[in-house]
């Protein structure tokens, strides 16, 4: 079953990702950033990785049928996919997707793993010049990226505080040397 709701993911993001930071190779990257997590931490013995996989590759597909109405990607993606899990899955997919952004806590080891690989690969050097070749290419409008920029220099100090395992935290401050150039690049288009 694991394969198959893989499959059905990517088929989603290949064909209709969300934007262009919520794609496939965003997916992947956390996946793999997932599995780092995974084999630092103590808790490890304890978490279902294939789960994890899974949460990792839907938790920002958008399927082009499915009414959304007012409400977020995630919440309707965490609904729809658990209905696609074994009834013991259920409570914990909707609640690692639907709380897998920071502002929310999730209540499964599972949720937070995800949570805090969707925010190292935030600082990917792979997000960052996606988001710098959105802007040339004219995928993202002006006013939107000055508003992210402006958020993003807000939140990224207090980015290190918001993350559930220390391994995250340390491997928060290794990326963010290795991108801070990249950062600063983005930066200055909008001083």
């Amino acid at each position: 079953m694991k394969l198959e709701l893989i499959k059905q993911a990517q088929k989603y993001l290949v064909e209709s990702p969300q934007d262009y930071l919520h794609d496939i190779t965003h997916h992947h990257r956390v996946v793999l950033i997932a599995r780092e997590i995974l084999r630092n931490i103590a808790e490890k013995d304890t978490i279902n990785g294939d789960l994890v996989d899974v949460l990792c590759w839907w938790h920002d597909v958008k399927i082009p049928d499915l009414d959304y109405g007012e409400k977020r990607v995630a919440w309707v993606i965490a609904d729809y996919l658990a209905g696609l899990v074994f009834e013991e899955e259920r409570e914990l997919v909707r609640d690692s997707i639907k709380n897998h952004e920071f502002g929310s806590q999730p209540n499964f080891l599972e949720g937070k793993v995800l949570q805090d690989a969707d925010k190292l690969e935030f600082l990917s050097e792979e997000r960052l010049q996606n988001a710098l070749d959105a802007l040339d290419a004219g995928l993202m409008k002006q006013e939107e990226a000055k508003l992210a920029a402006s958020n993003l220099k807000k939140f990224l100090p207090k980015l290190p505080d918001l993350y559930n395992f220390s391994w995250s935290k340390e491997e928060h401050n290794r990326r963010l040397s290795k991108v801070g150039p990249l950062f600063d690049k983005y930066f200055t288009r909008f001083s």
